[in-house]
């Protein structure tokens, strides 16, 4: 945004309960974006409160965006159509796509995941035959002696560079998925708990499936196999 002359008055990251503190800010600019990232699916209360940003945003007069979001079962009133109608809308994935068209009659932008983009350096980093990463249906598939990658704890650049000297990675998680893709390595992928890790494949015109996110411990090393 700043790159293309853009002022971002402000960015909310992670915490919605900041919200009524930047109210006077959503009256000085002239667009609102949210990120829907991993968040607009099955009608969540996360994602109602997202929808109500832009809704707010679009009584004010202002313009409004929704990128890089997934779009996954969330039910359509014409209060959502009326918010959506005029928005500017991109998804991450061709599933997302599809449901959008069906749903609201628009087919939106597709664009990978934003960190997708993100310039990594490469740093050169220990050889691993495997490295676990994170899951979202269970608690973490955890071989004994074997290197662990978690998104939530780990610098982007570190993630990417792991995976580059790594022979191969088992995730359930989105962003572990796009860090390996942007790592070029071999992967074996878990559902999570939409629909955003198969879209990416399907995106890429890959058959390549996804292990359910409900295995069990002892039955996840076959489907690696």
């Amino acid at each position: 945004l700043i790159d293309n002359g853009h002022t971002i008055l402000n960015s909310i990251t992670g915490n919605r309960d900041l919200l009524p503190n930047v109210e006077m800010q959503f009256i000085e600019a002239d667009m609102i974006l949210v990120n829907g990232e991993g968040t607009m699916h099955h009608d969540a209360s996360t994602a109602q409160q997202l929808l109500a940003i832009l809704r707010n945003a679009k009584t004010l007069g202002k313009k409004t965006a929704l990128i890089n979001t997934v779009w996954q079962s969330m039910t359509i009133n014409d209060e959502i159509k009326d918010v959506l109608s005029d928005t500017y809308i991109s998804v991450r994935e061709i599933k997302s796509q599809y449901e959008m068209y069906e749903t609201i009659g628009r087919k939106v932008d597709l664009h990978l995941d934003l960190s997708y983009f993100v310039d990594v350096p490469t740093q050169n980093f220990e050889h691993k035959d495997l490295v676990i990463g994170k899951f979202f249906m269970q608690q973490d598939y955890r071989p004994e002696n074997i290197p662990v990658l978690d998104i939530f704890k780990t610098e982007w650049n570190e993630c990417v560079n792991t995976l580059r000297n790594t022979d191969w990675f088992v995730t359930g998680r989105h962003h572990e998925l796009y860090a390996a893709c942007k790592a070029r390595c071999p992967s074996t992928v878990l559902s999570g708990n939409t629909w955003k890790n198969e879209g990416l494949f399907e995106t890429a015109g890959v058959d390549i499936p996804c292990g359910d996110g409900k295995l069990l411990h002892d039955e996840i090393p076959n489907f690696i196999d």
